[in-house]
């Protein structure tokens, strides 16, 4: 005789709770079907029958129903949706071992590919794991959310107080005990119209928005992190205060054209002059020009790190704590010299197509 337990388990099949775990990220049926590439209408179909299942065999749904057409996740479907990506995880890893070698996840964002490239050059002779890029945009990357439970190491850049990455710094102890090898650190630029009237010095955000300017921002990363450290809640202060751009490439676009009014800025970094005819900030005017920032009310300096992000993971598999140590050793051979970091010149000037990165476990 088949439970109700037994009819709920086989609901939940690896491409259902697939699905599951991306609608908890993603809460539409259309964005969580581009994960398992199926249709939008097998996605609703699979999640709403599973939701059925639960509330007919425990009495708990997992799906609501906001208005005739969105639905959110249940307390009991976020707890169910966590739970599912760590489960999953744990099958990718086991599949893996019985292969005989383990795929190794690692994040990047566009701006830091080659220098993954590089490390992957560096491991090539290993015979018992790949590394298996992940390419994401950087308001995607979060640590902290379930579906990066097996994922230990990333590519981004972050936010940080210029005192505590120093130009000798080589390994940055950040505060969760998760650990960052420095590639690159950026001074942070305001790009704004030359007409505005803004002093020689470093400015900070409070300076920034008190000339009325319409700063293009997506929400999330290095530029949202600065803009909140100076002036929480800065996108509410006025109308047209905030002009939401999806990555760096669309805001230079919307600079360009002028769709956001003639006051528009963006915050930037490692992009270059805008008279270097390599530099993606060629295709603006003379009416723009760079001004360097980074400063907030109490004239502490922040600028962008970019680097090898190290995660400290509760899974500590003898194995698996092998192989981290082997790609987080091949990184320092890398990176790290008796000098201390390498300068930005060194590094090849690919840029992010946002520009900005969450933080690890949140906003910082």
């Amino acid at each position: 005789m088949v439970s109700e337990l037994d009819q709920v388990l086989r609901r939940c099949d690896y491409e259902t709770l697939e699905l599951l775990a991306a609608f908890s990220r993603t809460p539409t049926f259309s964005e969580a079907s581009s994960t398992v590439t199926v249709t939008e209408r097998t996605a609703k179909t699979k999640l709403l029958e599973l939701s059925r299942v639960f509330e007919t065999g425990r009495h708990t749904p997992l799906l609501k129903p906001l208005n005739g057409r969105r639905w959110e996740l249940t307390p009991a479907g976020q707890e169910l949706a966590r739970q599912a990506a760590e489960l999953n995880a744990a099958l990718r890893s086991a599949v893996e071992s019985v292969e005989g070698g383990h795929k190794v996840r690692v994040v990047t964002t566009s701006n830091c590919c080659r220098a993954l490239v590089g490390l992957m050059s560096d491991l090539e002779d290993e015979t018992d794991f790949t590394i298996s890029p992940w390419l994401l945009r950087t308001m995607d990357v979060d640590f902290s959310h379930p579906d990066f439970s097996d994922v230990e190491f990333g590519f981004f850049s972050q936010l940080m107080p210029a005192d505590k990455a120093t130009p000798t710094d080589k390994v940055i102890e950040l505060p969760d005990q998760s650990q960052m090898i420095v590639i690159k650190r950026e001074p942070i630029q305001l790009l704004a119209p030359a007409n505005v009237p803004l002093p020689k010095r470093p400015v900070s955000v409070r300076e920034i928005l008190q000339n009325d300017l319409t700063m293009c921002v997506p929400s999330g990363g290095v530029a949202w992190d600065y803009m909140q450290k100076g002036w929480p809640g800065w996108e509410r202060i006025r109308y047209r205060q905030h002009f939401h751009i999806t990555d760096l490439d669309a805001g230079l676009e919307v600079l360009r054209t002028g769709l956001a009014g003639r006051r528009a800025a963006m915050i930037v970094h490692g992009l270059g002059r805008i008279d270097e005819t390599k530099s993606r900030l060629a295709r603006l005017d003379d009416n723009y020009v760079l001004k360097d920032v980074g400063l907030v009310d109490n004239d502490r300096q922040f600028v962008a790190v970019t680097g090898i992000f190290r995660a400290d993971r509760a899974d500590r598999r003898p194995q698996r704590v092998a192989i981290a140590e082997r790609i987080w050793e091949a990184a320092k051979c890398r990176w790290l010299s008796g000098d201390g970091l390498a300068t930005a010149d060194q590094v090849p000037a690919e840029r992010d197509q946002d520009e900005v990165i969450r933080v690890v476990g949140g906003k910082s």
